[in-house]
């Protein structure tokens, strides 16, 4: 095998996906994919983080074996690594973003559990814009009965 089509394996089989998933999954799960290594029967494809790579082993992983199967002509063993994917760093001096003043600008840290963003502001007030929710202390209301 050339080292051409080594190297276009996962372009050839990615492009193949494309068109078997609509535009919202390939977007979210396999647009950050990238060819880390192949040998003949083996690919190891990077992937941008965790989250993406327990859905594609849950949801994905038979029909993006069947793909680069059917690409490379021959069984091919897929192996997701997040282990390249760079680390974000946000340093004190980053510009605002998205509209945000130097006011909005704080840190954000994972809670404990897991199941939700704490916000700390380095800005004063620490209210939110009238067109946010704050989810941490939202209730819905219960339906009225009539």
């Amino acid at each position: 095998m050339d080292n051409q089509q080594t190297a276009d394996l996962w372009g050839t089989a990615g492009a193949q996906l494309r068109l078997q998933v609509s535009e919202a999954i390939w977007n979210m799960y396999f647009a950050g994919v990238t060819q880390l290594s192949r040998s003949e029967q083996r690919i190891v494809l990077g992937v941008p983080d965790a989250v993406v790579k327990e859905k594609i082993e849950e949801r994905f992983l038979g029909l993006l074996r069947s793909v680069l199967s059917e690409s490379s002509g021959k069984p091919m063993e897929v192996v997701l690594d997040v282990s390249h994917a760079p680390a974000v760093e946000v340093s004190p001096d980053r510009q605002p973003e998205f509209g945000m003043s130097s006011a909005d600008s704080g840190t954000f840290e994972a809670n404990p559990t897991g199941s939700a963003l704490n916000a700390t502001s380095s800005g004063g007030g620490g209210s939110l814009p009238d067109n946010v929710v704050d989810l941490t202390t939202y209730r819905p209301q219960p339906e009225q009965s009539e």
